[in-house]
C-alpha cells in the first residue's frame, strides 16, 4: 500500500491491493482528517459523493472503529451532487448516503445539508449556494470533499462538454447527464476551493480512463481540472494498472 506519485500530475496517490483495502485505507483517512480538523475548529464540513465505492466508505465508518472515533455532533455533511429525483429514490445519492452512514450514527439532523434537487435543477442549484453561503460564510469552503470518477472522466456531475463544466463564479449549478437526466453538482470554482480532496476509483473499468487523466496535457476530462496541490487520489490495483507511475 505504498505511496506513489501519478503521473504528470503534482498530486499525491495510494495504490491499495483491492476494493477491500481501499475502503478501510479511505475511512481511515476521512476519520483521521476529520478529528484533526475538529480538533482545530471545533467542527468539520464535509462533502459526500455517490458511487459504490464511497457506499463501501460510507459502510465501514458507521461501524468500530470509525464509528467510535468521530465526532459526529461536530459535522458539517454535504454533497457534491445529487439527481433530480426525490430523497427515497433508488438513484438519489442522499438515500445511498442515508442507508449506508447517516441512519446509523447520531448527528444531528440539522447538520445534515442535503441537495433538495427534487424541486428541479435551477432551483435546487440557487438553493444549494444559498446553504453552502449561510452555513459556510461567503467565503467558505469544505474541509475535506469526497469525489469519484467516471469512465468518461466526470466527477460530481460535471460531464466532458457540459455547461456546468464551464461555470466559473457559482458555487453550483444545474447539470445533465449524456443520457439527459437534470442534476445539480458543485461547480469546479467551489470544488476547487476545499482544503482536502480524495478522489476513488476502483476496477479494471477506470484503468483507461486514469491512464489519459494522468498522461494527457488535454483538459477533456473533468476529473483533471481538480486541483492537483489539494487533491489525493486512491486507487486500487486494477483501476491503477495502465496508469503510469513514477
Amino acid at each position: 500500500m505504498g505511496r506513489r506519485g501519478l503521473g504528470t500530475m503534482p498530486s499525491k496517490g495510494f495504490i491499495f491491493p483491492d476494493q477491500e483495502a481501499l475502503i478501510l485505507g479511505a475511512a481511515e483517512r476521512i476519520s483521521r482528517a476529520v478529528r484533526r480538523d475538529c480538533r482545530r475548529s471545533g467542527r468539520c464540513a464535509l462533502g459526500l459523493s455517490g458511487g459504490s465505492t464511497p457506499r463501501g466508505v460510507y459502510e465501514a465508518l458507521s461501524r468500530p472503529p470509525f464509528s467510535g472515533l468521530i465526532p459526529w455532533t461536530r459535522l458539517d455533511l454535504f454533497f457534491s451532487d445529487e439527481r433530480c429525483v426525490p430523497p427515497e429514490h433508488p438513484e438519489s445519492n442522499f438515500r445511498m448516503a442515508w442507508e449506508a452512514l447517516l441512519s446509523k450514527v447520531t448527528i444531528p439532523e440539522f447538520r445534515i445539508h442535503r441537495m433538495r434537487a427534487e424541486q428541479g435543477p435551477e432551483r435546487s442549484a440557487r438553493d444549494y449556494e444559498a446553504e453552502l453561503r449561510r452555513v459556510l460564510g461567503p467565503r467558505g469552503r469544505l474541509d475535506i470533499l469526497l469525489l469519484g470518477v467516471g469512465e468518461d472522466g466526470h466527477t460530481a456531475s460535471l460531464f466532458p462538454g457540459s455547461a456546468a463544466l464551464q461555470e466559473e463564479r457559482a458555487w453550483t449549478a444545474p447539470a445533465r447527464s449524456p443520457d439527459g437526466q437534470d442534476r445539480v453538482t458543485l461547480t469546479l470554482p467551489f470544488i476547487n476551493r476545499s482544503s482536502r480532496i480524495m478522489v476513488l476509483a476502483c476496477g479494471q473499468a477506470k484503468a483507461g480512463v486514469l491512464r489519459k487523466i494522468f498522461s494527457s496535457s488535454a483538459e477533456a476530462h473533468p476529473a483533471r481540472r481538480i486541483s492537483r496541490c489539494r487533491t489525493t487520489w486512491l486507487l486500487d490495483a486494477e483501476a491503477a494498472g495502465q496508469t503510469p507511475v513514477v
